[in-house]
This record gives structure tokens, C-alpha cells and sequence, in this order.
């Protein structure tokens, strides 16, 4: 699905920028939870997660919102996708 969202020219870069960009903001994310709720007094008998819970509510939405905002590609020529109609990923002068 991700491939299907950049230009055969760039298909690679942008699937390994995505996934790049991902794992670094989610490799930070149990870092911040641990933060938020060492500041909200620790989680002894599980009592003060509250900030912890909006924060994986705020991950979900954002989420959400990229899923639905996504191009569905189905149907389409992968070669045009992100490119002009017709180019089909050759280079000038070829």
C-alpha cells in the first residue's frame, strides 16, 4: 500500500523515508509515555495513566486521519501514479 502512494522514479526513497520517518517518532513514543506518567505521580495501582491514555488516543487519530486521507491507487497505472499521464517513468531521452 505505501509503495502504491510515490512516482516509479521515487518509489523507493519515499517508501524508505515513510518508514524511516515512523520508526523514529514511534521509538520515542514509550520514552514520552514513561515521561507522562512519571510526572503524573507514577503508575503505582495503575491510577494516574490518564495522560498516557491521550496520548495513545492522539497516536490513533493521527493515524486514522492518514489512513483516510491515503489515495486509493486500485485501478490505476502505478507508472502515473504521483507523475504525469504518459510518462511511464522513462527518462528524457530515452
Amino acid at each position: 500500500m505505501l509503495n502504491e502512494m510515490f512516482a516509479t522514479e521515487v518509489r523507493s526513497t519515499g517508501v524508505s523515508v515513510a518508514y524511516q520517518a515512523g520508526a523514529l517518532i514511534a521509538g520515542f513514543l514509550p520514552l514520552t509515555a514513561g515521561g507522562l506518567l512519571a510526572a503524573a505521580g507514577g503508575g503505582g495501582g495503575g491510577t494516574n495513566i490518564g495522560s498516557v491514555a491521550v496520548l495513545v488516543m492522539v497516536v490513533s487519530v493521527l493515524g486514522a486521519v492518514a489512513v483516510w486521507t491515503g489515495r486509493e491507487s486500485r485501478g490505476s497505472d502505478l507508472r502515473e501514479v504521483g507523475g504525469e499521464p504518459g510518462a511511464g517513468g522513462q527518462r528524457p531521452g530515452r
